[in-house]
């Protein structure tokens, strides 16, 4: 699920539903927003990240990291988990300021976490895509790219 979708599409039958008049689609969009609702709530409730459109701007990412990537995990909850782990790591280097040695000591807590649950992210396939990941923030902040086997 992603957030900045279910939040457009509930804005979308907000939209819908102001403008349905008396065309009798009101019902339509109403369902429309329920879904959205519920998707977002859901989200949110299993400790999500906020929609780009709601995150303080100092908390918004410096360049675009995709809470979508494959990671290379065996089913979509670990992959999901693995997303929203470096999403979190970035956002907090960002907002608390941290510097590098800082943000791969985070990386490799995150990791050693979602592996309690899903330890195929200690594999090379989710290792690899976690440096690519690391890599593009890294590369933004004008660091050094993180070396194999760092974490």
């Amino acid at each position: 699920m992603d957030p900045n979708t279910a939040l457009a599409n509930a804005r979308q039958a907000i939209d819908d539903y102001e403008n349905a008049g008396s065309l009798g689609m009101e019902s339509d969009a109403a369902e429309q927003l329920i879904e959205a609702f519920r998707a977002l709530d859901g989200w949110l409730s299993k400790d999500g990240f906020l929609p780009t459109d709601w995150q303080a701007d100092e908390d918004k990412p410096v360049l675009p990291i995709d809470p979508w990537q494959h990671y290379q995990m065996y089913t979509p909850e670990g992959n999901e988990a693995v997303g929203q782990m470096v999403q979190r790591v970035i956002a907090d280097s960002q907002r608390l300021n941290c510097q590098r040695p800082a943000v791969i000591d985070a990386m490799r807590n995150g990791i050693r976490e979602v592996g309690k649950v899903h330890p195929e992210v200690r594999d090379t396939e989710p290792r690899g895509a976690i440096y690519d990941a690391l890599d593009r923030y890294f590369d933004v902040q004008g660091w050094d790219r993180i070396e194999d086997g760092s974490l």
